[in-house]
């Protein structure tokens, strides 16, 4: 502050001297205001910096909605569910989620050791919304490319849901494709196998009104794949008709 005030004084001295008729005070003037205005934007720019690094603890509970543009679409959304916990500012390309099940909210006080948890049966859902990415969608994309990639063998699983292993050799190593068999629930998702140290993970995809989807999640939620893949679509719906 003290340096303020002392170019601010000295700005003003200068302009004092152009007033008598000096003729060297105008370079003076003009390095003075230079030096304040730089001197404001170090100051503005701080602020910035600090508003983004800081997070106010209660700030990843709030549940307040906010307005976030994703590519060209206006989405409403909680502020908890974000998973950055700052608001993004303008458009921006994509946008991480964290949603706890089966509720589908974000981060709450009741549900903040479910976000911690990295248990095989942690509840957590991570998704990520996009501008939809090429003309096929995540089902087509299944049907004209992961179909080709799979094992013949194909193992009914529970609640209509069967399951193929990936060949080896084709970028998915020790993955299996789970697939709806029913028509009306256009579902599939890919899991990798669980190892000692990290659990096995699944991601699914689809379309909602020109964004694409993914979300992935623990493999024991797969057991609720119906009502996993409805919820989701229901709620990424809901944020484009501002419910």
């Amino acid at each position: 502050m003290a340096g303020g005030l002392q170019i601010l004084h000295g700005f003003d001295r200068a302009t004092h001297a152009v007033r008598a008729g000096d003729a060297r005070p105008p370079l003076i003037v003009l390095l003075g205001a230079l030096v304040l205005c730089t001197v404001l934007f170090v100051a503005k720019l701080a602020i910035g910096v600090h508003d983004h690094l800081s997070t106010d603890p209660d700030s990843l509970t709030d549940a307040r909605a906010a307005t976030v543009t994703v590519g060209p679409f206006s989405l409403t959304l909680p502020r908890n569910m974000i998973r950055s916990h700052s608001l993004p500012r303008g458009s921006v390309s994509s946008l991480d989620l964290h949603l706890h099940w089966p509720t589908l909210h974000g981060l709450t006080e009741e549900t903040a050791a479910a976000f911690d948890d990295t248990a095989a049966t942690s509840p957590v859902i991570y998704a990520t919304l996009r501008r939809a990415q090429g003309p096929m969608s995540p089902w087509q994309r299944f049907r004209q490319i992961h179909s080709r990639l799979v094992e013949d063998t194909v193992i009914a699983g529970r609640d209509g849901l069967d399951a193929q292993r990936f060949i080896a050799g084709n970028g998915y190593d020790g993955e299996t494709l789970y697939v709806s068999s029913d028509p009306a629930m256009p579902f599939v998702a890919r899991c990798t196998a669980a190892t000692a140290a990290v659990p096995s993970v699944c991601s699914s995809a689809f379309r909602s009104a020109g964004m694409d989807v993914d979300y992935r999640f623990r493999k024991p939620l797969l057991e609720d794949w119906r009502s996993l893949d409805r919820q989701m679509r229901l709620t990424i719906a809901g944020f484009r008709s501002g419910r």
